[in-house]
């Protein structure tokens, strides 16, 4: 067996196992809700079960980061979460010191610039899994990085490949930064393009990778784009048809150009990180 390092996003999996007991919350005799302790620690168990890493660390959140001061309304829809969670947010770092996993929070920077820079990083590593329901870390897999996503509360998780994302979300795990550019993302707040769902985001991303065709598949619609002639400005506007002259890397250029505000992905690298979390540092990672 090769070297597996195995990154757990803390906060979604806490998030989740809260909400999965919500109803029937598990308590202490002095009442102390451990519903969230209980399900991070199933899932957690469950993964190390099922990869059986050499090596292991859990992200938490950093704080407010660059994206805030981007955009303020970054996650401004998102209720502020309830009291008995976040009481169960220490308790949980202690478990997983407890379980022998170090505990990384970088402040400034969310708990997916942690495990992007570091899975980046990770060259000399055989496999890097990736312990998270947060679809925006699905930009990361590849041949060698792969997402266990928990389903069904905290009692099952999938393995998502390359594969796996090409059918949830219908693009190339390296367009879903672009597909949540254009489309947005409610969860987060961020508004995409004007008209563009992802349905028309994943046709237009089809098209940039050269596979739409006139008679079939996703992007049909737009097939023309894709032997469209190179421009460097859209065509009048007052042509009711012109837009059938769009260069494809014009349109997309332009899409993203009337977003409202940056879009929303995992950096390769995380800002605030980045003096700090070196290529070292994962050699010390704690061995299971």
């Amino acid at each position: 067996m090769g070297n597996k390092l195995l990154f757990i996003d803390a906060m979604n999996l806490v998030f989740r196992a809260y909400f999965a007991f919500v109803k029937r919350p598990l308590r202490t005799t002095e009442g102390f809700n451990t519903g969230a302790i209980f399900g991070f620690v199933k899932m957690v168990r469950k993964a190390l079960e099922e990869v059986e890493p050499t090596h292991v660390a859990v992200a938490f959140e950093g704080g407010l980061t660059f994206r805030n001061e981007l955009y303020p309304e970054y996650k401004a829809n998102r209720a502020d979460a309830p009291d008995d969670l976040k009481a169960q947010v220490e308790p949980v770092k202690e478990v997983a010191r407890a379980m022998g996993i170090p505990v990384l929070e970088v402040p400034g920077a969310e708990a997916d610039d942690v495990i992007a820079t570091l899975s980046k990083r990770a060259e000399g590593f055989d496999e890097v899994v990736i312990l998270s329901g947060d679809k925006d870390l699905m930009q990361l897999v590849n041949d060698r990085v792969n997402v266990l996503a928990p389903k069904s509360g905290v009692s099952e998780i999938e393995e998502l490949g390359p594969e796996q994302v090409r059918e949830k979300m219908k693009v190339e795990p390296d367009q879903v930064r672009d597909l949540l550019a254009l489309a947005g993302d409610s969860s987060d707040n961020v508004p995409g393009v004007p008209g563009v769902g992802n349905k028309t985001a994943a046709n237009l991303l089809y098209i940039l990778a050269g596979r739409a065709t006139k008679k079939s598949g996703p992007g049909r619609r737009f097939w023309w784009l894709s032997g469209a002639a190179k421009c460097n400005k859209p065509p009048p506007r007052t042509e009711h048809q012109s837009v059938a002259s769009f260069c494809r890397s014009w349109m997309i250029s332009a899409l993203v150009g009337s977003a409202s505000t940056e879009p929303n992905f995992v950096q390769a690298r995380a800002p605030a990180a980045e003096a700090n979390l070196t290529a070292s540092f994962i050699s010390s990672l704690t061995a299971q």
